[in-house]
C-alpha cells in the first residue's frame, strides 16, 4: 500500500511538472489555483525530479515558483495572509512586515539557490551578486536575477523582485508587496512593467560566484 501512495504521489508530480514544462507561460501566469498552491512536498519533488544541477535547470525551476505565486493576495491589505506569512517566516519574521525581499528569498531556497534569507532588500545586492547598474552593464540580466529599486527618501535599496523579461528599454517583473501602481508596499505578487532607467542594480543568486568574476 505504502509503495502504491508514493508511485501516485510521484506520478502526480511529475503530470504537474510536464505541465509546467510545456506550457508553465500559459498556466501559471493566470495563477492558475492549482499551480499556486503547491505544497512543501510537491515543491521538493519538483527539485528532485531536475536531476540536472547546472544554473540554466535552476533558472527553468526559479521562474515556473515565481510565476507559480501570481496572484498571491494579502488577507487585509497588513502584510498579512496565509501566503504572505510563508514568505516572511522564511526569513524570520513576522506578519506586518515589509515582505517583498522575502517573497524573492523564499522563492530562491524554494529552487534550491543559496540565498541570504533576509528581509532586508539591501542584503541581496552584494558587491560581488550584482551583474548589472546603469554606469557599469557588465552582462544582460537574464530571467530570474533580482532587480533593485533605489528610494531618495530612504536612502537606499527599498524594493526588490524578479527580472523576467529584459530588453533596451523595458523590464517585465514578477514582485512581491507591491499593486497594479508598483507600489514597494503593495497587496501581492504582480507582473509589472517597469522602465529601465527606474532600475537600480540587478543581482544574480543562480550562477554561481567564480562564474560571475569571469564574466
Amino acid at each position: 500500500m505504502a509503495k502504491s501512495n508514493y508511485l501516485s504521489v510521484f506520478l502526480s508530480v511529475f503530470i504537474i511538472w510536464l505541465c509546467l514544462y510545456f506550457y508553465g507561460g500559459d498556466i501559471v501566469s493566470k495563477g492558475d489555483p492549482i499551480v499556486s498552491q503547491l505544497s512543501d512536498h510537491e515543491y521538493n519533488s519538483l527539485l528532485t525530479i531536475r536531476t540536472s544541477n547546472t544554473e540554466n535547470s535552476k533558472r527553468v525551476l526559479l521562474r515556473q515558483i515565481y510565476l507559480a505565486e501570481l496572484g498571491v493576495r494579502e488577507l487585509s491589505n497588513r502584510n498579512d495572509g496565509e501566503r504572505v506569512e510563508t514568505y516572511l517566516a522564511y526569513t524570520g519574521n513576522k506578519k506586518g512586515d515589509a515582505w517583498c525581499a522575502s517573497f524573492v528569498c523564499w522563492v530562491l531556497g524554494k529552487a534550491g539557490v543559496v540565498n541570504p534569507r533576509s528581509a532586508w532588500s539591501p542584503a541581496l545586492f552584494l558587491k560581488d551578486r550584482v551583474i548589472w547598474q546603469p554606469k557599469n552593464k557588465r552582462v544582460a540580466p537574464q530571467k530570474g536575477d533580482v532587480f533593485a529599486i533605489w528610494f531618495v527618501d530612504k536612502g537606499r535599496i527599498a524594493h526588490c523582485g524578479f527580472v523576467d523579461e529584459w530588453n533596451d528599454k523595458l523590464v517585465v517583473t514578477v514582485e512581491g508587496n507591491t499593486n497594479e501602481a508598483g507600489s514597494r508596499d503593495g497587496d501581492g505578487v504582480y507582473r509589472k512593467r517597469r522602465l529601465i532607467n527606474s532600475i537600480f542594480a540587478v543581482a544574480n543568486w543562480v550562477d554561481r560566484k567564480e562564474v560571475l568574476h569571469g564574466l
